[in-house]
């Protein structure tokens, strides 16, 4: 009993082997040289190499999605580190907008007190000369 397993185990491992043979010869062949044993083959073998081609194109697709994927968290990451250098920018340029803006409207209240005198004083007045005697009224300085 052992030895016909033995034997049944070598004839199913032959024919297994030498199936694909059999398979790649009828498919091979014009379709015109085919005999009647060719197209038995390739009838029982179109559902199955219709379900492997179906099966490589859905891994196929699987690994390009796949690969898509990982090329756009690359440029996802790229993107987010542009993003946060241009956010960094903007924040700088408002602060310097927002400095303009105060130093501007300092300038002008500047120019506003000393010609809002009177045309007493054209300018800062940075010192006075020292006369004991004489009568200074207030004189606005220069801020700073």
């Amino acid at each position: 009993m052992g030895s016909f397993k033995h034997y049944r185990d070598i004839v199913i491992v032959v024919l297994l082997l030498a199936l694909p043979f059999f398979f790649l010869r009828s498919s091979i062949r014009r379709p015109e040289d085919t005999s009647w044993v060719d197209r038995t083959l390739l009838h029982v073998a179109a559902p199955f190499q219709y379900f492997a081609a179906l099966l490589a194109r859905g891994v196929s697709s699987l690994v390009g999605d796949y690969v898509y994927l990982v090329d756009v968290k690359a440029d996802n990451n790229r993107l987010a580190y542009e993003n946060a250098n241009l956010r960094s920018k903007v924040s700088d340029s408002e602060r310097t907008e927002a400095d303009n803006r105060r130093l501007r409207r300092l300038l002008g209240l500047r120019e506003t007190l000393f010609l809002a005198i009177g045309g007493l004083l054209i300018g800062p007045a940075y010192g006075l000369l020292a006369a004991p005697l004489r009568r200074v009224r207030e004189m606005p300085t220069e801020p700073g």
